[in-house]
């Protein structure tokens, strides 16, 4: 699987830059977050961190054992097994307008190859005009991926990040969040949440 079929595009008025080539610019580094080895049940695991000073403990959330991803204790997740997809907030969204600090998350399972579902997400955010902040290239469990950070949205949140996670199955793992605070804390929280996703289905 080649990152060059993954990505492809041109200069477009300084909104994204990439070649054919998989030349592509480099992010800030990323921190991988490392839970505590004490896990309970294999649906919803509660991962408490035992020092005093940490602010959160964590969870991890289990879709129909499709895919899981830790996020924090008190976090909503509202999964749909029918479509492979899991919406997390950090927020009621039926009852709450989201704050500044507030982080909405869409976790889906594609069933599409990497190699032409990247590539035309990609093409979707040039022809949209959508202001990209950085981009790069990443890895997830061991598995490629490329994560986009696009700021100065419309709405109620401001940023957004997405992550695609290739897989040799022929799968490809979305996940977007979306925030207004870009303070590190926040950042690394969502970066975080992103590489703490694994596929649970079996690589063919």
């Amino acid at each position: 699987m080649s990152l060059s079929r993954w990505v492809h595009g041109a200069a477009v008025s300084g909104v994204l830059t990439m070649s054919a080539s998989g030349a592509i610019a480099q992010m800030p580094p990323e921190r991988t977050l490392e839970p505590p080895a004490e896990q309970t049940s294999p649906t919803e695991q509660t991962e408490s961190q035992p020092d005093a000073g940490e602010p959160e403990t964590f969870k991890t959330y289990t879709l129909n054992d499709t895919f899981s991803i830790t996020v924090p204790q008190d976090w909503l997740v509202d999964g749909d097994e029918a479509e492979n997809y899991a919406l997390i907030t950090s927020y009621s969204p039926e009852s709450e307008t989201p704050q500044q600090d507030d982080i909405r998350t869409e976790v889906s399972l594609v069933a599409e190859s990497p190699d032409t579902y990247v590539g035309r997400e990609i093409d979707a955010l040039i022809q949209g005009g959508y202001v990209i902040d950085s981009y790069g290239v990443a890895s997830v469990g061991g598995n490629k991926a490329f994560r986009v950070w696009i700021i100065d949205l419309p709405g109620d949140f401001t940023h957004q990040v997405i992550t695609f996670i290739g897989y040799e199955n022929g799968n490809t793992a979305r996940l977007i969040s979306y925030f207004n605070d870009d303070s590190p804390t926040t950042t690394d929280m969502i970066v975080n949440l992103h590489q703490s996703f694994e596929l649970n289905l079996e690589e063919e």
